[in-house]
C-alpha cells in the first residue's frame, strides 16, 4: 500500500510497471499538483490506489446519523424485496443508452 501524506503519495515499486510515466515517481513523494499533471490513465490508478487505502480501514470511516438511519432503511427495503433492485450490468447498461 502506498503512504500517503500531506506532500503526496509514495508508491510501492511493484505498483507502477517500467513503461508507465508513474515509473518515475517509485519511492517519491509528489504534490498534488504534480498529481494534476500526469496522464488521465495514470490519474485513474492514483485514485484507485486511494480508494483501497480506504477500504482497508471501513472502521476508520465515520458515517452521520442521517447516513447511518438511510443506509439502515435500504437495506431494510432490500431484506423485504431482494429481488426489486437491478444488477449493476443492467443499471450500466441503461445508462449508457442515454
Amino acid at each position: 500500500m502506498p503512504l500517503i501524506g500531506a506532500l503526496g503519495v509514495i508508491h510501492r515499486a511493484s505498483e507502477w510497471s517500467d513503461e508507465s510515466s508513474c515509473a518515475r515517481f517509485k519511492f517519491m513523494a509528489i504534490s498534488v499538483i504534480d498529481t494534476l499533471e500526469l496522464p488521465i490513465e495514470d490519474r485513474i490508478r492514483l485514485v484507485a490506489e486511494i480508494w483501497e487505502s480506504i477500504a482497508e480501514t471501513p472502521d476508520a470511516i465515520q458515517l452521520t446519523e442521517e447516513t447511518r438511519q438511510l443506509l439502515a432503511r435500504r437495506f431494510e427495503a432490500h431484506r423485504a424485496n431482494p429481488t426489486a433492485g437491478s444488477p449493476w450490468s443492467e443499471v450500466k447498461k441503461r445508462l449508457l443508452a442515454k
